[in-house]
């Protein structure tokens, strides 16, 4: 059974501060979720799903491929919430809008602290670390 409020816990957070295997849990409870599904749009989300989980399983992750996933799992998300029951659809709407602006706002950071990064002629300490971090969410 999906688990909405820790869905939107771990998405009001700042992602940069999330671990890996708590989100990768939270991902393998939303893939078997959607595994009961019998459309061809929670299939594609589960896809997604597999895919944000295998770039943040990478040794050196893709924050863009990160927030670009994000984004796109936020719209799908968005667009499936009006399958879903009325009880539930709210809360997977949220969870979609949670989803999308943490991708907006990931690739948002991510281009201003490489530009930040640039500016200085090459990378700091601080902004790897940083990078690592966001990569990680």
């Amino acid at each position: 059974m999906p688990q909405y409020a820790a869905t939107t816990k771990l998405l009001d957070k700042d992602l940069e501060s999330v671990s890996p295997d708590t989100a990768t849990k939270n991902i393998e409870m939303w893939q078997e979720s959607l595994q009961q599904m019998d459309s061809k749009e929670a299939k594609a989300i589960a896809r997604d799903l597999e895919a944000l989980k295998k770039e943040m399983g990478k040794k050196e992750p893709s924050s863009d491929k990160i927030f670009e996933l994000l984004g796109k799992l936020g719209e799908a998300t968005v667009a499936i919430a009006d399958q879903a029951p009325e009880a539930t659809a709210e809360k997977i709407r949220g969870i979609g809008e949670a989803l999308t602006a943490s991708g907006e706002g990931g690739s948002e950071r991510a281009s201003r602290d490489d530009g930040e990064e640039e500016m200085d002629g090459e990378a700091t300490e601080e902004g790897e670390s940083r990078s690592r971090r966001r990569a990680k969410a």
